[in-house]
Parts: structure tokens; sequence; C-alpha cells
């Protein structure tokens, strides 16, 4: 099922850029990880503490490698997802589609919208996933006490989804360009959908067996039109790597066992610019009379 009500090329590729814009704040946080041996070791010890991420590691090293670490393809789909992202934004700025609807979308163009739209649940995904790491290898809190019950149940309930996925974007970038490519340029519609799938097979039609067996929110792309939660997500995306920035400045500290100076400087940097992005928040929804 999609729910596509006249939303402008423009803001699909906003939200693309929103993506990327996670996707890179991800790998900087893996990196700021690994700068670390010590935090990075208390990270990756703490997966194997946690029933979700253990499983979720055990189904990697079964299907991509067996020495595989749930922190290392994580690294390795982000750094696969900033490469092929940029080229399916490029598809869609080329294409002389200025509207999707559900009455003209093609099978081709909903591919793209539909691996956006896995992109944007992987990255949620991953971001949890370091926020639980990074802050239990500092021994700050049991998650369920700072996790809300939504992104609790998401962890939860999720997690062979998020897999799936972790090994999907592990492939070539050749490999993922050729599940799009192997769409149909065909209107699509339910009954063609079940034409074309029975004559040359689902991967004319669908990138959804591709990417998971989930039901993705239907509502993704209307939601997406309106510029305003894009901007408040794009906000909230930096605001939300900033946070887990400040979280490895704090786990270096009590690591080192001294104060650091410069580090307790890093950490007010990082809350005085998350402030003023909930204060930039708070502005455009005074904008835009929420």
């Amino acid at each position: 099922m999609i729910i596509i009500n006249d939303t402008p090329k423009i803001d699909v590729l906003v939200s693309m850029d929103k993506e990327i814009v996670y996707l890179r704040g991800l790998s900087d946080t893996l990196k700021l990880l690994r700068d670390n041996a010590d935090n990075y070791t208390a990270a990756e010890a703490y997966v194997q503490r946690n029933a979700v991420l253990k499983g979720i590691e055990n189904d990697v090293k079964k299907r991509i490698n067996a020495r595989s670490t749930l922190l290392e393809t994580m690294d390795f789909s982000i750094t696969q997802l900033l490469a092929w992202l940029p080229k399916l934004k490029d598809r869609i700025t080329r294409s002389k589609t200025d509207n999707y609807d559900v009455e003209t979308i093609t099978f081709k163009e909903k591919g793209i919208l539909d691996s956006v739209q896995a992109i944007n649940f992987f990255n949620r995904y991953s971001g949890i996933v370091l926020d639980i790491v990074i802050t239990e290898a500092g021994k700050e809190v049991n998650m369920n006490t700072f996790l809300t019950k939504v992104d609790l149940g998401f962890f939860n309930d999720t997690a062979k989804y998020f897999s799936n996925l972790l090994v999907k974007f592990s492939q070539s970038i050749k490999t993922l360009d050729t599940m799009i490519d192997d769409l149909t340029d065909e209107p699509y519609d339910a009954q063609s959908e079940e034409v074309i799938a029975a004559s040359v097979g689902d991967k004319a039609v669908t990138v959804q067996r591709n990417l998971a067996p989930h039901q993705l929110n239907p509502l993704f792309w209307w939601r997406m039109r309106r510029m305003k939660k894009d901007i408040k997500s794009l906000v909230d995306a930096n605001a939300d790597i900033d946070m887990l920035a400040m979280k490895i400045a704090r786990l270096n500290n009590r690591r080192s066992g001294i104060e650091d100076p410069s580090l307790d400087r890093q950490i007010e940097i990082y809350q005085d610019e998350i402030i003023k992005k909930q204060g930039k928040i708070a502005q455009i929804e005074a904008r835009y009379g929420d």
C-alpha cells in the first residue's frame, strides 16, 4: 500500500538530503567511538550482553561473514549508503516527474521511494543502537530508563527488519543499483503488479522483498509532503548526533580517570548546539502556526 498524494519532487530531494546528513552523523559517531579502543571494546562487549543486539549480530555472522561484528557491519553499510543514496537522488533529479502521485507513479519511481523509506528506518534504528551501546558502555543508566516506550518498542519489535537491511545494504553498489534497474517503468497499480510479477517475476515490480518482508509506514511520503516536518526532522537528526558525541566525550572523561578541560569544553559546545537547535525548532513551529 502506498499513499503518495501529489508529493513534489523537491520534497523528496529534501528528504534524501536529510538521510544523507544523518548517515554522515552516524559515520562520524562510529569514528569517534573507534578513536578510543577502550570505549569501542566496551561497546562491543555490551552487544554480547544485550539479547536483541546479539541476535542481530548472530544473523549478520550467518549471512555475511562469521567474523563480522554488529558495529563493523553497521559502519560498512553506512559507507555503502553514503555512496548509493546520492545516486538515487540523481535518478530523481534527472527524472521528468515533478510530482509523485498514486495515479501516475511508476514501479521504478515507487522502488526508489521505497528504498529511501527503508534508509530512513535504517537510520532511525542505527541511531538507537548507538545510543544504547554508548550509554551502556559508560554504565550511565539502564536502557529501559532512557529510551521512550515508543523507541523501546521500536527497538525490540523491528530488530529482524533492521538485520535484513543491514545485510542488504552491505551488498555492492552495483547490486543495489540493479535492484532499481530491474524495475519496470510502467505506471504502478495493484492489478498491473500482479500481471507483471506473474510474467517476469517480482523483481520487475517491487524492491520490498529485496529489502525485507516488513510493512513499512504507508503514510511516510504523505507526511513528508509537509516541509516543516522535513526541517524539524533535519534539526532533530543533528541534535541526535550531537547528543551521541557528547556521550562519547563523557565516556572518554570517565575512562581516563581525570577531568579533561578540552573535553569538558566540547561537552558544553554540544549542549549549547542542542539548545540552539531546539530553539530553531520552536521558531519553525511558531512560523507555521504549530
